[in-house]
């Protein structure tokens, strides 16, 4: 029994350097991390005075993105330090984007107190958003889709949405078998093309104002892009297969997806150019491209 026993000795004070050395290399990667989080956002992270900001995060991927963006850059121009509720939606966001922000529960930040703004119009920029009350950890509702919340952090915004490797390496190989679909001929033009309807067309939405773009706005941009470039191929991603099938000629430069909202928003970024529709997923599809 003797020798076994030197052995796993042996093996425990192999391993116990080595969990020390793991637990060591965390820990700086992590006070790195925070570093970083505090040059980015110029805060004081890390000291008991930091504020925190989040917001109201709801709606579909491309709410989803002008919420996130809006907060980034609102932490941004405040020097607060953002961060995420833990929730299916933000979870979902952070599985398809390599975000920075991080994902934190209810009991990490104390006192947060609801910032509701009914004075303004949803959805609308003011310059009240750059002085948002101070020495308070806050969570805003409010849907912030306008690009003036983060166009000072541009650069930045393009950085966090860059899609998880699962999701770039769908859209690579579907955009390859359109390519392939031009074999032999050279500067092949992709096009992305967003058509919405869907949601658009329930009754409700169009009493509200929502207006689902019309069969000859995309002929019609379609017929530009077919004049300008030679050897065009068409990726058309939508939520409504049917009618896109329907009014859309067939032939060999279209291609036809309707897969998931992530898949088809990566697809659209990497095209060379886009015909939007409307909503929020068409914005972003050509603010990534």
């Amino acid at each position: 029994a003797k020798p076994h026993s030197s052995f796993a000795n042996k093996i425990r004070l192999a391993i116990i350097p080595k969990l020390f050395i793991t637990v060591f290399i965390f820990k700086v990667a992590l006070d790195i991390h925070l570093e970083s989080i505090k040059f980015n956002f110029d805060t004081t992270s890390g000291q008991e005075n930091s504020e925190y900001l989040t917001v109201n995060f709801e709606g579909r991927l491309g709410n989803l993105m002008f919420e996130y963006a809006g907060l980034y850059g609102l932490a941004n121009t405040n020097k607060k330090l953002p961060y995420m509720e833990i929730a299916p939606v933000t979870m979902k966001l952070k599985k398809i984007f390599n975000l920075s922000v991080p994902l934190m529960d209810d009991d990490s930040v104390n006192d947060v107190q609801e910032y509701h703004t009914d004075q303004l119009i949803w959805g609308k920029y003011s310059k009240q958003w750059n002085s948002l009350p101070k020495k308070r950890n806050l969570k805003i509702f409010y849907w912030l889709q306008s690009f003036k919340f983060f166009w000072h952090v541009k650069s930045q915004i393009l950085q966090e949405f860059q899609f998880s490797s699962t999701i770039n390496e769908k859209a690579v190989a579907i955009l390859r078998t359109a390519t392939m679909r031009k074999s032999g001929q050279p500067n092949v033009t992709l096009i992305g093309v967003h058509v919405r309807r869907g949601d658009i067309m329930i009754q409700s939405n169009l009493r509200r104002g929502y207006v689902p773009a019309p069969k000859r706005y995309f002929q019609n941009a379609m017929h530009h892009f077919n004049s300008s470039y030679p050897n065009c191929v068409f990726i058309v991603c939508t939520d409504d297969i049917s009618w896109t099938k329907l009014h859309f000629p067939v032939n060999n430069n279209i291609i036809f997806s309707a897969r998931s909202a992530e898949i088809d928003l990566a697809i659209l970024s990497k095209c060379d150019h886009t015909i939007i529709s409307t909503g929020t997923f068409g914005w972003w599809a050509a603010f990534l491209a």
